[in-house]
């Protein structure tokens, strides 16, 4: 059955939990950037909590480049070999590699090369990743975010040129509703499919009872996939645990 999560913040676990979810998305770039002690207060918190992390999103912050002239694996090495194995210590199995700042295409710059860039900042998260049991799922962003991979299959077709056993594609609705991409899109994919987030389609809002976004529709989609992983929550609320509980009741009747 595919499990439900979502996207929060390591305070927010014993929330997460009592609502029922089945895992927590955590921020590896905020991850990575904790000192020891708030590491270790994340780690206890989940602990507590007894739900792991099984996913985290923001890969790359934004001060490292991975394209243009600029790009530099060198200082990325160094930061992964940091964040994976924390984010491993924690539970992940997947890691989403969205990251629009650092991928962003500088102007005039030749997005082949990018595209080259790309496939070899994602041959060496994978070798890191691999170690560690971990799968990274290329993240499509709308226009509105960054300048390349805008689409499931734009993802999936980068997945495929690494070429590498852990590294797959991911389907975000929000972004994938903002670029007119239907739900056949997870069908088309389902072999690198890895992962999947979703929320209300306009405003990114938590998903709500009659919100307009068809998440039966989500779900069917999934299952003519043959996905059977995680689909997260990841948007925006002003009642965290109330509208988290709303929002996995209708995830949770769509799935059936």
């Amino acid at each position: 059955m595919i499990s439900i999560g979502i996207c929060a913040s390591p305070d927010k676990a014993g929330a997460a939990k009592r609502v029922g979810y089945d895992y927590i998305e955590l921020n590896l770039s905020a991850t990575a950037a904790m000192t020891d002690a708030e590491y270790a207060a994340a780690k206890d918190r989940l602990s507590d909590a007894g739900i792991r992390a099984e996913a985290f999103n923001v890969m790359v912050p934004g001060a490292y480049r991975l394209t243009g002239p600029d790009a530099d694996l060198a200082p990325v090495r160094e930061y992964l070999d940091k964040a994976i194995p924390r984010a491993a210590e924690m539970g992940c199995r997947v890691i989403v590699f969205g990251s629009g700042a650092a991928r962003h295409v500088p102007e005039r710059y030749a997005a082949y090369d990018a595209w080259t860039q790309l496939t070899a900042y994602l041959k060496l998260a994978a070798s890191v990743a691999r170690g560690v049991g971990i799968t990274i799922a290329v993240e499509p962003l709308s226009k509105r975010e960054t300048n390349i991979i805008h689409t499931v299959r734009e993802g999936a077709a980068l997945a495929a040129a690494v070429n590498e056993p852990n590294v797959g594609a991911l389907g975000d609705t929000y972004h994938m509703y903002a670029e007119g991409e239907p739900y056949t899109a997870f069908i088309e994919a389902k072999d690198r499919l890895l992962h999947v987030h979703t929320a209300e389609n306009v405003t990114r809002a938590f998903p709500s009872a009659g919100d307009g976004t068809d998440y039966a529709g989500l779900f069917a989609a999934l299952k003519a996939a043959g996905y059977n992983a995680r689909v997260s929550v990841e948007g925006s609320c002003k009642d965290f645990e109330a509208e988290a509980a709303a929002a996995l009741e209708v995830l949770r009747g769509a799935r059936g």
